[in-house]
């Protein structure tokens, strides 16, 4: 029964270094945007680029120990998770957005990023822990 609690644990820890990682690119990228200096976008490019590497350790482990966590228990049947993971879905759909960014940042072309997307990106994780914390009206 310790497998649970280390499987949680570990698919916690996942998504605080997804979510942290994809801030971290997200701000990066758009303070690169405001930056005139040539050379200090470049070395902002290469920033995001290191720091992305966070968020996509963070994914690996938050859906390997997530998948775990879903197919030993009972909640899938539940509606809210089908409302959490189709959030998840498109989370990763924004990680793979933003690394496509981060990658052309980092080759020297011009990336803008705005607050729709950060705004979205922020909706998405609140959403997201909301379903996973107040489940219960959902619940069938």
């Amino acid at each position: 029964m310790m497998m649970y609690p280390l499987a949680k644990t570990l698919h916690l820890f996942g998504v605080l270094l997804w979510v942290s990682g994809l801030f971290a690119v997200a701000a990066i990228l758009a303070f690169r945007t405001r930056e005139q200096d040539k050379g200090v976008q470049a070395k902002l490019g290469l920033l995001a680029r290191r720091l992305a590497l966070f968020g996509d350790a963070g994914s690996t482990l938050a859906i390997l120990f997530g998948l775990n966590l879903l197919l030993t228990s009972r909640v899938l049947s539940m509606p809210w998770m089908h409302l959490k993971l189709t959030l998840v879905v498109a989370l990763i759909g924004m990680h793979g957005w933003l690394r496509v960014k981060t990658k052309r940042a980092a080759q020297g072309v011009a990336v803008s990023l705005g607050i729709p997307a950060m705004a979205g990106l922020a909706l998405a994780i609140f959403a997201i822990l909301a379903l996973a914390i107040f489940k219960y009206p959902l619940a069938s």
